[in-house]
């Protein structure tokens, strides 16, 4: 039971961003950061008196994995609207950096909690920890500035910047009665809808732009299969490692350095794509966890899954960093919003269903062999689609005469 509304609430978090990105249309990303803080202390603080099942899945899968993803598309978005051509990798790693840290922090206080007060207790402290750290520091989040000081499009017109179109239009239109009230009031609300219509028609058109474009699929297809991998691994690796035999001490020194290498890889990664073409670190990491896989698969001694845990670790905090950065790159249309929603939309998919052939696999054969070389496949259809879409991008740069280097947004 737990297990589901775990999944739930993970499978909700990223699936989620299509629903966000439409509220995108009444509010600012910022808004909807402060909104998902705000929601996700008060779902985990009322799952934690709910009694049943039910409750459970409502508040904590849905409605804490709802309020999340309200966070970490926000976010994402902002980033990549502050930095455009460079530092939004960076920037997503720093951010990501912060939930690796809040989890190892909690991890060691409810190992103190739960014998103490049980579930209930941990679900509030977390409520509280929320409270207290995630909603102020929503509160410092802004848009980038353009232009004469107003956000950028990040946002509807706010009413003062509709009323300076109000009197642009009274100033330019020799056809209107400005003593007339009913009209005045009638222009008034002119730009308001105007602005609605024209925001609507502009999203609407973007989405069909990008649904129809063959590189928006080929390009998640690219960020997809590599999860399915990921969820292989995390499905596993556990009960590989019993499987070994690998002693019960040696097998907890594994699962703790796990966080650490995974808070290392999201910050190591920013750093690297600054100087390393994203799309080439991503094909870069899917031929390394080929042999990753390799490894683990035919050469089962202690010190190669040593190795192979701390790279798998790094790697896993690298792909949550590394699609986002990529996607932005090289998307069809130069929109943070719908790059961000379709590598969520990917990484959720990915996580989801992948559980079920990588369990499905060792039900049926009874060995893991077979469940890693599924992963060196899905790495490797993942590296051929990106490099297609590269060098599509190239042929396409250069067929218009545009340089391919790191400051034009067609650089890989």
């Amino acid at each position: 039971m737990e297990g589901s509304v775990a999944s739930v609430c993970w499978a909700v978090c990223f699936l989620g961003s299509p629903f966000s990105e439409f509220l995108r249309r009444y509010m600012s990303y910022r808004t909807l950061v402060i909104l998902g803080s705000i929601l996700t202390s008060l779902s985990i603080l009322a799952a934690s008196y709910v009694n049943g099942y039910a409750g459970l899945l409502v508040l904590y899968g849905l409605g804490y994995g709802l309020a999340s993803n309200f966070v970490l598309h926000g976010v994402f978005c902002i980033l990549y609207q502050h930095f455009p051509e460079r530092y939004g990798a960076l920037s997503t790693g720093i951010a990501l950096c912060g939930s690796t840290a809040a989890t190892l922090v909690l991890t060691v206080l409810f190992e103190h909690i739960l014998p103490l007060g049980g579930w209930r207790l941990a679900l509030r402290f977390n409520s509280l920890f929320a409270a207290v750290l995630a909603i102020p520091s929503s509160l410092l989040l802004f848009a980038p500035q353009t232009g004469r000081g107003l956000a950028s499009s990040d946002r509807p017109l706010d009413n003062g910047q509709r009323l300076e179109r109000y009197d642009d239009l009274r100033e330019n239109s020799d056809d209107i009665d400005t003593g007339d009230t009913g009209e005045r009031n009638r222009l008034r609300e002119l730009p308001i809808e105007a602005e609605s219509r024209q925001r609507e028609t502009r999203e609407s058109g973007k989405w069909m732009e990008v649904l129809r474009n063959p590189i928006s699929w080929i390009l998640f297809l690219a960020m997809f299969l590599p999860t399915l991998s990921w969820a292989v691994y995390w499905v596993n690796i556990v009960s590989y490692f019993h499987s070994l035999n690998i002693e019960g001490r040696c097998l907890s020194n594994l699962l703790t350095i796990i966080p650490i290498f995974e808070l290392l890889g999201k910050f190591g990664i920013g750093v690297l794509a600054e100087a390393i073409p994203k799309a080439y670190l991503i094909v870069g990491h899917n031929l390394l966890f080929i042999g990753v896989s390799a490894a683990i698969a035919f050469f089962p001694f202690y010190e190669v899954i040593l190795v192979s845990t701390m790279l798998i670790a790094a790697g896993r905090g690298s792909y949550t960093v590394l699609p986002f950065a990529v996607m932005d790159k090289l998307f069809p249309v130069r929109d943070s919003g719908k790059a961000v929603t379709m590598t969520m939309v990917a990484l959720g998919t990915g996580f989801t269903i992948g559980t079920i052939p990588a369990g499905a696999i060792f039900d049926i054969t009874g060995s893991y062999t077979y469940a890693f070389v599924l992963n060196m496949a899905y790495f490797l259809l993942g590296s051929i689609l990106l490099v297609v879409v590269m060098t599509q991008r190239r042929c396409s740069s250069r067929g218009r005469g545009q340089p391919i280097d790191g400051k034009d947004r067609s650089s890989l």
